[in-house]
């Protein structure tokens, strides 16, 4: 999918292992936040005015690995994905402290790695 192409409901369905049933299901947990047509009812139909972009189609796919390889229950799934999602704006703050740190002149960069990491190398 091109970056900043979003796609609708059935496409989902077509493209990806969930059905119907799940992605509406899935939408009404909100563990898949799709975008909402803006003039749309409040109690539409998820199939009449969501559409999806790639990070919400990566998520559908993890949450099929989850609930249909893995067999983990919505309780579990309850538990698990706040973790996932911790995890991963983890990982996005990383990487932007990487290239913040890497974008300093070098006795910055190695002042804040002997900051971090101590003057022997290691944290």
């Amino acid at each position: 999918m091109a970056h900043g192409t979003r796609i609708g409901f059935a496409e989902v369905v077509a493209r990806t292992r969930v059905s119907d049933a799940e992605l509406t299901e899935w939408i009404r947990l909100a563990w898949v936040r799709p975008a909402r047509a803006a003039d749309a009812e409040a109690d539409a139909a998820p199939a009449d005015i969501c559409t999806f972009d790639d990070a919400d189609l990566a998520r559908i796919e993890l949450l099929c690995d989850l609930a249909h390889d893995m067999a983990i229950d919505s309780g579990a799934m309850e538990v698990i994905l706040p973790l996932l999602d911790q995890v991963y704006a983890l990982r996005r703050d990383l990487r932007a402290l990487t290239r913040a740190v890497d974008a300093l002149p070098e006795d910055a960069r190695a002042a804040v790695l002997r900051q971090v990491w101590g003057d022997d190398g290691e944290g």
